[in-house]
């Protein structure tokens, strides 16, 4: 089996991997696990433990037992109530991993099963399954009216499996002290969250803590809270052992346990006038969060907006829910929810656009928005899309309406799978809404400090400093473009909270979006003060994130393109008739994301991205049974294989142009998945509609007009 690792960037600025980092008497931190998802924890029994082993509960947790600053009350360890099979109940620490291990797996985890109460209802479970953790309605126009007016209409449900994020290292922290201080060892796109976790759960003065992080590599957004919740295990266990502490997960307890994407069911009901304009759209988006889901109010605003796309549609109603179940907490994934939308609503307008026998990227391209036409919020749309510009491109750099348009003549023409190749195009167009802003971290404020030295070296402080070299390398290239100074004088220095500002978490590119902007800010002003003022020169840029767009109980809120980044993709496959095994044979991108500083790092980037959406388009899929992942499936999880990537062709529209860059990392997974699987459909003969795909032979036609 392949490792991402093989196929991605991983290595961060200049930070070193977890595992790299050795201390005398470092104790090894293995978790006891609760085997059930219902009940109440009674208490935890081992054997006796050998000399310079120990067991560590919730009872020895000083402070909060609860992560803090999250939406939810996620517990650091299980005290009472039973969420989830896996749920960590208590930890071992001692000085051989090997030992460590086995006294966890050993334990006895004595529960007290869940009991009925007054109503019947079961108590000793704390999420009980379909609990609505957010919820959020649209509707605009009058949808049911409008419906009685359609002449083509598309009614089905889209489902997305869960992910695994599979980190080139298993997520971990160590803890150890330094006099009376306490430092954190973790990779985090977070780091300042990091901190008051451990302060929070130490009962100490965040001053007390100090958080270093290690290598982050390609995370997708998997590292942003679930770091925060090892770091406190690390540290409890070093307090506990008045020693070094370091958890390392295994590859397959990383599998198992840490939180994975939400899985995602969009029932679409989409329909178009006698014009064949859109008229339309009734959804009805479900994510399951596992037993707990932070930043679920994040997801569902980038799940409305998504499923809307930027298309004109008059009529709407959008019901949008985050739904508890047994499995681990769920975490993010490239986007917070939205790839999974964009995949339904991609190919949701694909559908209708074969329908009506139109060429697709046509299609889609006269149902934009534009500006002043009016969105579903009721605001004016200030900004016009790049999209036209975009699919014009893309369509004649892959030919794809011939390609499109032969391989339906085919497709209407079979009668059998050995009459020739099964061969598709698809096409998708998509965004990443780069001005949203997190509600559940109160207007995050970003900072980042960058110092002359007298020695005319210059280095540059930011929690959010990049998490690849590539990335690191262009935020060099671009501060030494601006101060006229060598790159190799130039150093980013890894995260730490006694060095770095502190700053909000690390999400929706914002290494690009605003620490990339802080950095252009910091080195402009040095640059006017350097022949005025003496060195050595410091300057801290600071910025919040505004929410350019809300949607509460009222509705959406806001400009939903203020700070977009642009793409659209064609994918062409070719199927195997006998095992129907979907084969791309090309993945074209077309992007307008601003200025582009490094082409040749950005390209590397997206084709990176692109071939981890599509892994997630054909093979990857983590299956629950009962809440938890399967021993052993770790070994049957697909992962694409470097080999069986076709040729991705990336175009960037006018990357030199004077604007301000914006994310790029998201694109592929929001607009390669809804792509890939309108090209299946058209070479398999029949609609698909779920990720990864399942494809079978039909060499019916599909219902004329």
């Amino acid at each position: 089996m392949g490792e991402r690792s093989a196929t991605r960037s991983d290595r961060g600025a200049e930070a070193s991997a977890l595992s790299d980092i050795l201390m005398p008497g470092l104790v090894h931190v293995a978790h006891i696990r609760a085997p059930v998802a219902e009940g109440r924890l009674r208490r935890v029994v081992t054997r006796q433990l050998p000399r310079g082993y120990r067991l560590v509960t919730a009872e020895d947790i000083q402070g909060s037992k609860f992560l803090p600053g999250l939406d939810v009350e996620i517990p650091i360890l299980a005290s009472d109530v039973i969420s989830w099979p896996g749920e960590p109940v208590a930890l071992i620490a001692g000085p051989d991993p090997d030992i460590a291990e086995e006294l966890a797996r050993t334990a006895t985890v004595e529960l007290v099963a869940a009991e009925a109460d007054d109503d019947g209802a079961r108590v000793g479970k704390q999420n009980s399954a379909g609990r609505v953790l957010a919820k959020r309605i649209l509707v605009a126009g009058d949808p049911d009216a409008a419906f009685s007016r359609t002449s083509v209409l598309i009614d089905d449900t889209w489902n997305s499996s869960i992910l695994e994020h599979w980190y080139s290292e298993p997520q971990g922290a160590l803890a150890h002290f330094d006099y009376d201080r306490i430092v954190i060892h973790t990779a985090t796109q977070w780091p300042s969250h990091v901190l008051e976790s451990v302060a929070s759960v130490l009962g100490c003065k965040t001053a007390d803590v100090r958080v270093k992080a290690t290598r982050l590599g390609v995370h997708l957004d998997g590292k942003i809270w679930y770091p925060s919740m090892l770091a406190a295990h690390a540290a409890l266990a070093a307090k506990a052992c008045k020693a070094p502490a370091r958890i390392l997960l295994t590859r397959e307890e990383d599998f198992r346990y840490s939180p994975k994407s939400a899985q995602a069911s969009i029932w679409i009901k989409a329909g178009l006038d006698a014009d064949n304009n859109p008229l339309v759209l009734d959804a009805t988006l479900r994510f399951d969060m596992g037993s707990a889901g932070p930043f679920a109010a994040d997801m569902l605003v980038e799940a409305g907006v998504s499923v809307l796309g930027a298309y004109r549609w008059p009529n709407v109603r959008i019901e949008a829910v985050a739904l508890t179940s047994k499995g681990p907490p769920s975490g993010a994934f490239a986007g917070l929810g939205a790839a999974g939308v964009f995949f339904a609503s991609g190919s949701m307008m694909s559908r209708l656009a074969e329908t009506i026998e139109e060429d697709p990227v046509s299609f889609k391209t006269r149902c934009l928005l534009g500006r002043s036409d009016i969105y579903p919020s009721g605001e004016t749309i200030r900004t016009s899309t790049p999209l036209p510009a975009i699919g014009e491109r893309i369509s004649r750099s892959s030919d794809f309406a011939r390609k499109h348009a032969s391989y339906e003549l085919v497709r209407k023409r079979r009668t059998s799978r050995v009459d020739g190749p099964l061969r598709g195009i698809g096409y998708s167009q998509a965004f990443q809404a780069d001005g949203m802003a997190s509600s559940t971290v109160p207007l995050p404020r970003y900072a980042l400090e960058a110092k002359l030295g007298k020695d005319l070296g210059l280095t540059i402080a930011c929690h959010g400093s990049p998490s690849r070299i590539g990335s690191a390398l262009t935020w060099k290239d671009e501060a030494a473009r601006i101060l006229g100074l060598p790159v190799d004088t130039v150093k980013i220095l890894e995260s730490d909270t006694d060095v770095t500002p502190p700053s909000g978490p690390g999400i929706r590119s914002r290494s690009v979006t605003v620490s990339g902007r802080l950095l252009a800010r910091a080195c402009t002003s040095i640059a006017k003060r350097r022949f005025r003022d003496p060195l050595p020169i410091s300057v801290r840029s600071t910025a919040r994130v505004e929410r350019c767009l809300t949607w509460t109980e009222e509705g959406i809120e806001g400009q939903p393109f203020s700070q977009a980044s642009w793409a659209g993709s064609v994918v062409e496959v070719e199927l195997d008739p006998w095992t129907m095994v979907a084969r791309p044979t090309g993945i074209w991108l077309c992007i307008d994301a601003g200025r582009i500083i490094s082409p040749a790092r950005a390209t590397k980037a997206i084709r990176a991205a692109a071939m981890d959406a599509l892994g997630a388009s054909m093979g990857e899929s983590v299956t629950l049974a009962d809440g938890i992942v399967e021993e052993g499936s770790y070994f049957s999880y697909v992962l694409q294989s470097p080999r069986d990537i076709p040729p991705i062709l990336v175009d960037f529209v006018d990357p030199d142009r004077d604007a301000a860059p914006r994310g790029i990392g998201e694109l592929p997974f929001h607009c390669v998945p809804a792509a890939f699987i309108s090209a299946a459909s058209q070479a398999a003969g029949e609609p698909l509609s779920s990720l990864p795909a399942q494809v079978s032979y039909s060499a019916q036609r599909r219902p004329e007009r």
